[in-house]
């Protein structure tokens, strides 16, 4: 057992580390996405470029020849929940810069190869790196992993909301919908911003709409034909995607500060000569972040779902054929 006050070894430390499951190696199920890996990368150089993490200058300039290079190390999908940081992941790159036997990375052109194939395709001349004290804990002890994820994750969402509004606006000109749903004033009372957003979008797009001009007249001319309001999932549409377009952006608005603040232990502060044993490792804001994320993204499919619904319907979708087929 080691003596309480004894410094381990990050070569040591490492081999518990190092205990992801990785099947055959090459990206497969077993493998984080190289897109992820590279952007876990990209947020590790901003975190400790900050200057509180105790390491090298070299030893990220390293890492991003690797990623100049297009040369990404392989890291098990599994081992982390960002709770106290992603130690397993991230020390799959550390393992690559210190030469661990075990270490592979993905070529330019998809080839699997080893620590020293990787740096003379990343056209690194400085050899392996021996770690001094800190820097292990700085490479490995961070969220970079989870925020690249989750930084990802929610840049298809801001792109899904927006595609929402959309398709809801074509929605109702398909649905010869009344177009008031969108009147700016109803949504000023209501004063939540995403509900603003969404409505106005919508307004924007079915603005001079020849499907909504000739719904507009059939109307006036039988206003008996359709029901005096139209169906909750095209009328309060604007007020369903509402909140769920202020979560995304709050989660996103989260994720960014994650990404640029420093989140290893200890940190170094150099003006005061101290070591602060804090805990900015832990993941809590990506969690909680990617949880609400999940609920908006669901909320978002349930409206897909009952406007689709009704669209197939033909019951309720003004005379197009059940469920869409071709006559």
């Amino acid at each position: 057992m080691e003596e309480p006050n004894k410094a381990v070894p990050f070569r040591r430390s490492s081999l518990v580390l190092n205990a992801g499951i990785f099947g055959n190696g090459t990206e497969s199920c077993h493998t984080l996405p190289n897109s992820a890996t590279t952007a876990a990368m990209l947020v590790r150089i901003n975190t400790l470029l900050q200057g509180y993490s105790g390491i090298r200058f070299e030893i990220l300039e390293a890492i991003t020849k690797l990623l100049y290079n297009n040369v990404t190390p392989c890291l098990p999908l599994r081992g982390t929940i960002t709770a106290s940081g992603d130690l397993v992941p991230l020390s799959y790159i550390a393992g690559l810069l210190t030469g661990r036997p075990n270490s592979t990375a993905v070529g330019p052109s998809g080839q699997v190869v080893n620590a020293e194939e990787a740096f003379k395709m990343a056209g690194i001349e400085s050899g392996f790196f021996e770690f001094q004290p800190k820097e292990g804990l700085a490479l490995v002890n961070g969220t970079a992993v989870g925020s690249a994820l989750a930084s990802m994750v929610l840049f298809e969402a801001n792109i899904l909301a927006l595609l929402s509004e959309v398709l809801s606006a074509i929605f109702a000109e398909v649905m010869q919908g009344k177009p008031e749903f969108t009147d700016h004033l109803t949504h000023k009372l209501k004063h939540h911003p995403g509900q603003i957003e969404a409505a106005a979008i919508m307004e924007h797009i079915l603005d001079g709409s020849s499907y909504v001009k000739e719904a507009k007249k059939l109307h006036e001319m039988d206003p008996l034909q359709k029901p005096k309001q139209d169906r909750y999932a095209l009328r309060t549409s604007p007020q369903w995607l509402g909140p769920q377009i202020e979560v995304i952006r709050s989660s996103t608005k989260s994720i960014e500060r994650e990404i640029d603040s420093v989140n290893d232990k200890p940190l170094i502060d150099v003006s005061r000569n101290k070591a602060l044993h804090g805990g900015n490792f832990q993941g809590t804001p990506i969690g909680v972040s990617m949880d609400n994320t999940r609920l908006a993204i669901a909320a978002i499919g349930k409206l897909m779902f009952v406007q689709f619904s009704e669209l197939v319907n033909d019951f309720y979708n003004n005379g197009l054929p059940s469920n869409l087929s071709a006559s």
